[in-house]
């Protein structure tokens, strides 16, 4: 949890519009849990689960910015 906060802090901190977070080391992101680590203005995100506590990617993006146009995500990258 943790470092949850200091993501978090960070991201507000900078005032960030775009994310991209590597070594999440999380098999599975759910929008409540981008959410809670973002915070609730990066309703837009892609990921690549980790395989067991190895890996993971995370791009995420503002509502803002609105809807990509394009995304792909292979084993090991997300593009957008």
């Amino acid at each position: 949890m943790a470092r949850q906060d200091s993501v978090r802090s960070l991201v507000e901190s900078t005032k960030a519009d775009i994310v991209c977070l590597q070594e999440t080391k999380m098999e599975h992101l759910s929008q409540r849990i981008v959410l809670s680590v973002l915070g609730s203005t990066f309703s837009h995100y892609i990921s690549v689960p980790s395989v067991g506590a190895s890996g993971g990617i995370l791009v995420a993006w503002t509502h803002d910015l609105g809807p990509a146009r394009s995304t792909r995500v292979d084993t090991y990258s997300a593009s957008v």
